[in-house]
């Protein structure tokens, strides 16, 4: 643990204090502590620093800890009689009030006129018995019993330390619980009987501060004393104990990485992922299940958005989130540093995290959550039986655009591409996911034409994509099969009305006066990463953009042009593409 080479300032109290409880002990005034804590705060390391100076001072100590595993009736207790230092006799005389206990606990009592209610609490007379045997080895040597994990000890136990807590304020005995704190699994009753108590008194453990984690930094590792230095240490560990040491752990696992001035970064791996998993897993179901939940909502989570995702009402997500925070992991409702949200998805149940996603993203859009916000946990979910699914997939799509995502925009449009039932909108939708990806993997976005290209030569591809359509296949150099879709366009167009032709025209020549767009230098050595062969740069293989487009124009219009020769695998569509043009003005055939 941390605090075994430095003890932090607070451990040294909370110590202090048990020693004096323990003194107490040995001259016949029997004592109860409870430890409270998040998970890796201290609680077990206090345990052992108890139970070893007890041991020094020759008391027998008794040792059991609580496990959601084994839930036996006193199941918990039966792990005292393991001490090698408990007397025979004394063994089995607590063996014998145990068996007694645990058969009374398995039969069903009966209740005048009605059924029975299954599992009764342990027979009074088997406690006493229990209580006795002790209470008899406490007149003789200090006993000090300590548990550990209170909140998963079963119920049978409880009652049974209940009963032994309640009745012996006179004797060499000591009790000291360890349990977390805010746990959803903590026995009420319980804990409302010891508060009861006149020997009580609660120890509470709290998070390192960042002066705390400075100095640990500075004795264990040698690093400067300075806030500069902590602060970031901090922000990783959130000044829980356990994370601190895992972080540190995995500095010294690297190697101790070279300092740059007073710059001391932390070190993430595998101990810290390990004791981020162990924080949230330990801390109970409930708290658990609300990491996951904080891990998928991401920036959307609030406690009524992850009540309903979760189905967890109020007082439990408010208990939950605070199990959390006092741990170190979260501040408010977001993980206090990206590497705990990592770890918390990477181990969470596959097919759990997609059901997850997919309810999130049916729920922010009923609540009017944002675009964008929706749309990633669609893609997280990889869902879109929704009927709003598609519409709002193109929509963030524009919007990550605006954004400068083109990555994310790709992966909307995609993922709306596979459910897209309609011919029209699959088109206009491959044709824009084409053109984006235009940007990031030029090869990528020339297969992209295929479908669309195909369409056209099926006269199946909308008049509204034709257009869109030409400049791609005009920036990627294919001007024969350019030409061609220009007039269909042209085709479609002549019987269109005024305005539509005036747009048309007015298309075409700022398509002149523009040009496609240019590839940045790093293009050619794009082209192959998707893995395939790589070829020859675009810009090798055609004309500059203006005078391609200048030539597809032209050859159209008639005024004669280079020509670019296609290659094997279009010439079957280029054929039909370059069907006999009809005029712009039908008058003038006749």
């Amino acid at each position: 643990m941390v605090f075994s080479s430095t003890r932090a300032r607070q451990f040294d109290a909370q110590f202090e204090r048990l020693r004096r409880t323990f003194s107490r002990c040995l001259s016949g005034e029997a004592g109860i502590v409870l430890v409270e804590g998040a998970v890796g705060c201290g609680k077990t390391h206090t345990l052992e620093a108890v139970t070893a100076h007890a041991a020094k001072a020759g008391a027998l100590v008794l040792k059991a800890y609580g496990t959601s595993a084994d839930r036996a009736p006193l199941g918990t207790l039966r792990q005292l009689l393991d001490s090698p230092r408990l007397p025979k006799a004394t063994a089995d005389h607590l063996r014998k009030a145990l068996d007694q206990g645990a058969l009374d606990a398995s039969q069903p009592r009966e209740i005048p006129g009605g059924d029975p209610v299954g599992v009764t609490p342990p027979h009074i007379q088997a406690a006493r018995e229990f209580r006795a045997a002790l209470y008899e080895l406490a007149s003789r040597e200090p006993v000090v019993i300590c548990v550990d994990e209170l909140q998963l000890v079963d119920a049978e136990s409880l009652q049974y330390l209940l009963y032994l807590a309640t009745r012996s304020r006179s004797a060499k005995l000591l009790m000291v619980f360890a349990q977390a704190t805010d746990s959803d699994q903590k026995d009420a009753v319980f804990n409302t009987e010891l508060l009861r108590q006149p020997n009580f008194q609660r120890l509470r453990l709290e998070r390192l501060s960042w002066e705390e984690t400075a100095h640990l930094l500075t004795t264990r590792l040698g690093l400067p004393d300075s806030a500069d230095v902590a602060y970031t240490w901090y922000e990783v560990s959130g000044g829980n104990p356990l994370l601190l040491r895992a972080v540190i752990d995995d500095y010294r696992t690297a190697g101790a990485p070279p300092r740059h001035g007073r710059a001391v970064e932390p070190v993430v791996g595998d101990m810290f992922v390990q004791a981020v998993l162990t924080c949230v897993y330990r801390s109970g179901h409930t708290v658990s299940r609300l990491a996951e939940g904080i891990a998928v909502l991401g920036a959307s989570a609030s406690p009524e958005l992850l009540g309903r995702l979760l189905r967890i009402g109020p007082a439990g997500t408010r208990r939950g989130v605070a199990a959390l925070d006092a741990a170190g992991l979260v501040d408010g409702l977001a993980f206090r540093h990206p590497y705990v949200e990592a770890a918390v998805l990477e181990d969470m149940d596959p097919e759990v995290r997609l059901d997850m996603n997919r309810r999130a993203a049916v729920l922010l859009h009923q609540g009017g959550g944002g675009t964008l916000a929706v749309a990633r946990h669609l893609l997280a979910a990889q869902a879109t039986d929704e009927p709003w699914a598609v519409p709002l997939l193109r929509d963030a799509a524009q919007q990550a655009l605006a954004e400068d995502d083109a990555k994310l925009a790709v992966a909307c449009l995609e993922l709306a591409y596979g459910a897209c039932r309609d011919e029209e909108l699959r088109a206009g939708i491959r044709i824009g996911t084409a053109g984006i990806m235009w940007r990031l993997n030029p090869s990528a976005s020339e297969r992209m034409l295929e479908e669309p290209l195909a369409a056209l030569c099926a006269d199946r591809l909308p008049a509204a994509h034709i257009g869109r359509l030409i400049e791609l296949l005009l920036a990627h150099g294919r001007i024969e099969e350019a030409r061609g879709a220009i007039g269909r366009l042209n085709a479609v167009m002549s019987n269109a009305g005024p305005t539509s032709m005036a747009q048309f025209r007015m298309t075409a020549r700022w398509a002149q006066d523009s040009g496609a767009p240019d590839r940045g230098p790093g293009a050619a050595a794009r082209q192959g990463e998707d893995g395939g062969a790589s070829r020859t740069p675009l810009r090798s293989r055609r004309p500059s953009s203006l005078s391609t487009i200048t030539a597809a124009f032209n050859g159209f219009f008639g005024r004669g042009g280079a020509r670019s020769r296609p290659s094997p695998r279009r010439r079957r569509c280029s054929r039909s593409l370059r069907s006999p043009m009809p005029p712009s003005n039908p008058s003038s055939t006749r």
